[in-house]
């Protein structure tokens, strides 16, 4: 059966599940980063930003405005998307605790950086193919080199590996977000990992650039923007994230974003990194304070 986006459905199916909730907010989710919902209008899937949500989030919240904006009349035929910031956020300096704060009064504190990676080809399978292609060989060089990461399904056409906070800020300062990544450390990670950047989507390192939320619906296919565990991505059909078979997931609600961190560490990458990278694109010692050690 075809999809087809009915917002108030999916609340009620899905959204309305207590365990999601938790899901959407674990940190480092929703708890400090915008929030944003993006309605997709026209023929041609036109995008308009519709709203920008505080920071600072709570379960309550996170429930009103989602009932909000997919259920209403007029807006749940529109297909929705749910996206976050990269940046992380502190509260800003708005009129009131419950106003909208807009990006620009926004306190940012930290970032993640992650590898959009969105397929090419004429059909959807093809894209998704070339898109698993492309994740499983850049996922193969960060195992090789014990890296911490999350490997994430974008519920579309792709997947989308993570570098959080907890793990950059020893190794890369504020001002490296994001003309280091954007022009340096992700292309010199494609060019080692075999692939084109052509499959990689920059556009989340604009001054306020967003990324879906983890465990939240893609409204034009239906399926779950799903974190894998690795005999997961190892054997990955789109099915896996369709909703009823996430709400069946076991541990859902203490499941997060799976990071693999577990005794390892950014700094092989990084070295290796800036050893190799040619130096018209070598970033300063404050921006990546490792610099000094890769010189020797």
């Amino acid at each position: 059966m075809a999809w087809e986006y009915d917002g108030a459905r999916l609340w009620h199916s899905y959204y309305s599940d207590a365990r999601v909730i938790w899901e959407m907010l674990r940190p480092p989710a929703l708890r400090y980063r915008e929030l944003a919902f993006v309605f997709r209008e026209g023929p041609e899937g036109y995008r308009k930003r519709a709203f920008r949500g505080r920071v600072a989030i709570k379960p309550r919240a996170l429930r009103h405005w989602l009932k909000k904006f997919l259920c209403r009349e007029d807006f749940r035929r529109i297909p929705c998307d749910v996206f976050m910031g990269i940046r992380r956020a502190r509260r800003g300096y708005g009129p009131s605790s419950r106003a909208v704060i807009p990006p620009n009064r926004l306190e940012y504190w930290g970032y993640d950086v992650v590898i959009e990676i969105d397929g090419t080809g004429p059909t959807r399978e093809q894209q998704l193919e070339s898109a698993y292609e492309a994740a499983r060989r850049i996922k193969e060089l960060l195992d090789a080199l014990e890296a911490p990461y999350a490997l994430v399904f974008s519920g579309g056409r792709g997947f989308h590996i993570w570098f959080l906070w907890e793990h950059l800020r020893a190794f890369f300062t504020e001002e490296a977000w994001p003309g280091v990544f954007r022009l340096s450390l992700v292309p010199w990670l494609a060019g080692e990992a075999g692939v084109p950047m052509n499959v990689i989507d920059t556009s989340q390192f604009a001054p306020h650039g967003l990324i879906r939320v983890w465990y939240s619906v893609h409204p034009l296919t239906g399926l779950v923007c799903l974190p894998l565990t690795d005999a997961q991505f190892d054997n990955f059909t789109p099915d896996l994230a369709l909703p009823h078979r996430v709400l069946a997931l076991p541990r859902l609600g203490q499941r997060g974003p799976l990071v693999r961190s577990q005794d390892r560490s950014l700094e092989p990458l990084v070295l290796r990194w800036l050893r190799g990278a040619p130096p018209w694109l070598r970033p300063s010692a404050r921006e990546v304070p490792l610099i000094s050690q890769a010189s020797r």
